[in-house]
């Protein structure tokens, strides 16, 4: 049976999402909730031209002060390491490359990238991409590697497992784990979460938690949705697997947010207990 009650078990402790502009002003509330957070690298002018280094390590001081663990979600907006455009695929990389160091700065265990890849894709163009992504990833991952901080890859639009399953076989690295955001899950594929969930057991290193009416990621209050976490949960629970998890919901909210998870966290503890 799964200690769900132990201080060190990861689900105890869920983070919340927000922009790095956002961070600090939230920070005291969170403190207050007892939740980490997950900074948002979602403006690249924190990455480029240069690294806005007194805004990094002004946060990370106060981040030090509050003790909240913090996770880093990776630059995302209009990147691509499988873009066409070389200039993008260069762009692309020298952000995520950057991302590293602002992670490994937060006391981040992780950092957070989407693909760029569509569904929409023709076989051909779906294969040009895949071979654009495979040079770049490398030069990711070796980054990853030096710099102690796993890549974790996400969900986004994919409506299917496959593209994760092909970079799980072609990348075995322990510097490169799998985010699995449930929402999108919920919204954007035709295969059941649980699928997700089952398919990337072993690789699966955090998770994004929002609700949906299951057709667009609307990231709404825990609960007044149809997206369904308990299924994926008690998987992973089983399993032994207890990867971190970020609430993506509203922050005026967070707090309702939080007291349905902890039900949902406490469901998996009774299924055990009865079983």
């Amino acid at each position: 049976m799964p200690d769900l009650s132990s201080e060190k078990n990861a689900w105890n402790t869920p983070f919340h999402y927000c922009a790095f502009a956002k961070a600090e002003e939230r920070l005291a509330r969170l403190q207050e909730l007892g939740v980490g957070i997950e900074i948002m690298l979602d403006d690249s002018r924190y990455l480029w031209p240069d690294i806005l280094w007194e805004d990094v390590l002004g946060l990370a001081d106060r981040l030090a002060q509050t003790g909240i663990p913090a996770l880093l979600h990776g630059p995302f907006n209009n990147l691509n390491l499988g873009a066409r455009d070389e200039h993008i695929r260069q762009y692309s990389r020298e952000l995520m490359l950057r991302g590293f160091r602002v992670a490994r700065t937060l006391g981040s265990p992780h950092m957070i990238i989407h693909l760029g890849f569509l569904p929409q894709f023709s076989p051909e163009a779906a294969e040009a991409w895949w071979r654009h992504f495979a040079e770049s990833l490398p030069v990711i991952l070796a980054e990853a590697r030096s710099s102690g901080v796993t890549l974790l890859v996400e969900n986004t639009y994919e409506d299917e497992p496959a593209i994760f399953e092909r970079i799980f076989e072609q990348f075995d690295s322990p510097a490169l784990g799998f985010c699995l955001d449930i929402g999108h899950a919920h919204c954007y594929s035709s295969v059941p979460v649980e699928e997700w969930a089952r398919r990337f057991r072993y690789h699966i290193r955090h998770l994004h938690l929002s609700d949906n009416d299951g057709q667009s990621d609307r990231h709404w209050t825990l609960g007044t949705g149809t997206v369904k976490p308990l299924p994926v949960l008690e998987l992973l629970a089983g399993q032994g697997e207890h990867p971190s998890i970020t609430l993506e919901v509203p922050f005026d909210t967070l707090e309702e947010s939080l007291n349905s998870y902890r039900q949902t966290c406490q469901s998996v503890l009774q299924g055990y207990a009865t079983s």
